[in-house]
């Protein structure tokens, strides 16, 4: 529980970012999705000042299986200050989501909800190749009730901005798999 009391019900914001990850690859943050204990390995991070995960000129790191701006039941908002996620400052290849390959694929969802920005933003030039996918962006656990993000009227489920490129957002369309979909 990163940003909230042992209960994860209750706001104990760090007054920064919830998880920060800065010139560092190859992580992981949440669950490995090995089909074993990937509820277990689960993070709440929600009610931080600033981002609840910030991914910055790091690469090959994976945001899978967490509750990010939601409480630890996944149906009550929490939210960060800021972003959701932030993956910035040239971090390449990261992953926030399933990666599709048939196991545990619904554990690596994340819940990226009720956050001030953006729910993920991917920004900056040499932002490129991350993939965020079978994620519920902006809904409870169930997909079904809304938790949106942003207070702002210019503020978004998702964010590629600033030269950011070759991003993928859902199905990599080499082996289109429904579990890669996000709901947004």
């Amino acid at each position: 529980f990163i940003g909230t009391d042992v209960s994860g019900l209750v706001d104990r914001g760090n007054g920064n970012n919830g998880i920060f990850v800065s010139y560092a690859g190859m992580n992981v943050i949440g669950t490995d999705g090995d089909g074993l204990s990937d509820e277990a390995e689960r993070n709440v991070v929600s009610a931080n000042r600033l981002n609840g995960v910030t991914i910055t000129n790091a690469d090959e790191n994976v945001v899978a299986g967490n509750f990010i701006g939601t409480d630890a039941s996944g149906v009550l908002p929490l939210g960060n200050t800021w972003y959701g996620v932030r993956i910035d400052d040239g971090a390449s290849g990261n992953l926030t989501g399933t990666n599709g390959d048939g196991e545990s694929d619904e554990a690596e969802r994340n819940i990226i909800s009720d956050n001030g920005r953006d729910g993920i933003t991917i920004t900056g030039t040499n932002t490129n190749d991350n993939v965020v996918a079978g994620n519920y962006i902006g809904t409870d656990v169930t997909g079904s009730v809304v938790m949106g993000n942003g207070s702002v009227v210019d503020d978004d489920g998702v964010s590629i901005a600033e030269g950011a490129q070759n991003n993928v957002i859902g199905t990599d369309s080499a082996t289109p798999n429904v579990v890669e979909r996000n709901v947004i």
